[in-house]
């Protein structure tokens, strides 16, 4: 397997031809691409359900995470694993990476006629695939495998049009049967057509509105400089934007006051944060010192 270093965030991980075999309802393996994702460009949390089957705890993630993460209801992918139990509960751990750093790997794969197959976290003997939709990703475009069918009506046709010379009136209706069937993947291939234009269009427009949301924070950034900037025994509970602004309201837990100043100081050196404000600390369980901050982040292209 060849391993390609890009950034200083990502490993990429170009699939050899060994690694699968050829299928006819896959895209061929050395368009496949891996990323290797770094702890800071995945957002964590616990959540602690009641004992369920597998099936059940698949919907109680879906249904509980959006509660629990920086992200509007669409946009992340994640995945989880079970943590153990405690309390008669389940302890799950749960990865989530936004749809926007998703975006843009797909641009980078793209840029090197891949396919973006896997973005991976990998936890201590877990190697956990956070994209939801990573087995669409390895079927083969609708584009080829309609042009797989013109080909096999169109070897049909000429098929039947060699064998009209020998059983010309027995032929018959199967050469009209065939017509028909020509005509009907000419009209699937003009709605093809179509749909392909109002895709297009559909893009531009999605243009347009990223360049108009271009004040809004960069998750990816406020995510990354959140992390890099928590000291030793300091830890987050929670990131909530509020409406319609750059403001963040951060809560959390430290072991005493010089992990908050710690924190307060690595905030402020940020170049991610315009101001940073500790509205609140108090004293929760087991000795540790709850802090609330008020974060105001700076817009994208700032």
């Amino acid at each position: 397997m060849a391993v390609k270093i890009l950034d200083e965030k990502s490993v990429f991980k170009v699939y050899s031809m060994k690694s699968f075999g050829n299928s006819l309802f896959r895209i061929p393996s050395e368009q496949c691409l891996e990323v290797v994702l770094q702890e800071e460009q995945v957002f964590t949390c616990h959540l602690a359900l009641p004992m369920m089957p597998a099936r059940e705890l698949a919907e109680a993630v879906r249904w509980e995470l959006p509660l629990h993460v920086p992200f509007n209801e669409e946009g992340y992918h994640y995945n989880y694993r079970l943590a153990g139990k405690r309390d008669g509960l389940q302890q799950v751990e749960v990865f989530v990476v936004s749809k926007e750093l998703v975006a843009q790997y797909d641009e980078l794969a793209k840029s090197r006629s891949l396919v973006l197959t896997a973005l991976r976290v990998q936890i201590g003997k877990d190697n956990l695939n956070l994209l939801m939709d990573a087995k669409k990703r390895m079927r083969p475009s609708a584009t080829k495998l309609y042009n797989l069918g013109t080909a096999l009506a169109l070897g049909l046709g000429v098929l039947l049009l060699a064998g009209s010379y020998c059983y010309r009136e027995q032929q018959l209706g199967k050469l009209s049967e065939a017509e028909v069937r020509l005509r009907g993947l000419q009209i699937w291939q003009q709605r093809f057509e179509d749909g392909e234009a109002r895709q297009k269009k559909l893009d531009q427009l999605t243009t347009t509105l990223r360049n108009l949301e271009g004040e809004g924070l960069v998750w990816s950034e406020v995510l990354a400089a959140l992390g890099s900037s928590m000291p030793k025994d300091c830890w987050l509970a929670s990131v909530k934007q509020k409406e319609a602004s750059r403001m963040l309201e951060v809560h959390g837990k430290a072991k005493g006051v010089p992990q908050v100043k710690q924190l307060l100081q690595n905030l402020e050196a940020s170049t991610v944060f315009k101001r940073v404000t500790l509205t609140e600390t108090g004293e929760g369980k087991n000795g540790l010192l709850s802090y609330k901050l008020l974060l105001e982040g700076k817009g994208a292209g700032k």
